[in-house]
């Protein structure tokens, strides 16, 4: 595949929004500073949707066993060596103290609950694939997109009251939701199905219809954030469902290319897989000395999330040189 360059600005957005989301808001003390800074999270929200949408695009159809090994390889292994870090440092905190719960974290991505994104893209992986080898991917990727957004806008219009029927805990209702393929499959598929129906052309003869549409569909959700209506979140509402296509959708009319761009691109799966555990330091440092940190603290663990992650890649770079990629993910 040609090289795309708005991917490349669309996974550099995304992995900034991961950090914004981990960070920022993380020490609101007073109603205000939640509204603030959650206002921060739900405008980043769709980072996880942009992220699998790049990856549906790269889908390459037709290929053999060897192919999605490949593909799982380069997502599995750095996440299972930074798991390592990540188990140790969770042991020592006596957040995990049980076998089959490591076990079943580190198969679903949730040692720490962040990893999810990984087991949800090793799910669509391993799905579309078999999808391509029946050979229903290609004759009715329209149809799977279509009731992939009908499951979308069903699941997270019902989910909440299907548990509170059940009296699903709210622990499990949680653990599961993140994971959920009925919500994540529609940004995979329409990546594949942008990519199958050459849609560049059409997203940028339509880029001010596009725009006009996101900004007000962006100035609605803030308004309904700010007058504190429940359940907009963006993994599990309506509207954070239209908020995460249409911004998907608005990212694809710029064409924005920097250096700056191409190494963020280059580094965000090792960033997203490393960042958390400086974001998680500097909280549980607070949280030892009895340290009250102030809201805008948040700034600071986003600089020092990001700062700390480039670190430790110029560090794998260094240590593991061209197995790089293989260790770290970068």
């Amino acid at each position: 595949m040609e090289r795309d360059h708005k991917l490349d600005f669309l996974r550099a957005l995304a992995i900034i929004g991961v950090l914004v989301i981990h960070s920022i808001g993380r020490y609101a003390h007073s109603e205000v500073e939640s509204i603030i800074g959650g206002w921060f999270g739900l405008v980043a929200r769709p980072c996880i949707a942009v992220f699998l949408f790049v990856s549906g695009v790269l889908f390459e159809k037709g290929q053999n066993m060897s192919y999605l090994r490949h593909r799982m390889r380069r997502v599995l292994y750095p996440y299972l060596f930074f798991s390592v870090f990540a188990l140790v440092y969770e042991v020592g905190f006596n957040r995990i103290n049980d076998i089959y719960e490591i076990l079943l974290r580190i198969c679903t991505g949730g040692i720490f609950n962040i990893y999810y994104f990984v087991f949800v893209i090793v799910c669509m992986y391993i799905m579309v694939f078999i999808l391509d080898k029946l050979g229903i991917l290609e004759k009715h990727i329209t149809a799977l997109l279509l009731v992939s957004l009908m499951i979308n806008l069903l699941h997270v219009s019902y989910f909440k009251q299907i548990c509170d029927f059940l009296e699903v805990k709210d622990k499990l209702k949680d653990y599961y939701h993140i994971r959920s393929l009925l919500i994540w499959s529609l940004y995979y598929l329409l990546g594949i199905y942008y990519r199958a129906f050459k849609l560049e052309k059409t997203i940028l003869e339509n880029k001010i219809l596009i725009r006009v549409v996101w900004v007000s569909t962006f100035v609605f959700y803030s308004f309904l954030h700010f007058v504190r209506i429940n359940n907009i979140g963006g993994y599990n509402s309506v509207i954070g469902t239209t908020y995460s296509l249409t911004t998907i959708l608005f990212l694809l009319t710029f064409d924005i290319r920097s250096k700056g761009i191409y190494f963020l691109r280059t580094t965000s799966y090792s960033i997203y897989l490393s960042h958390i555990f400086f974001v998680y330091a500097l909280r549980d440092f607070a949280h030892i000395s009895a340290i009250e940190l102030p809201f805008g603290f948040g700034l600071i663990s986003f600089i020092l999330s990001l700062i700390g992650s480039l670190l430790v890649y110029y560090m794998g770079k260094l240590i593991f040189k061209s197995k790089s990629f293989d260790i770290i993910g970068a």
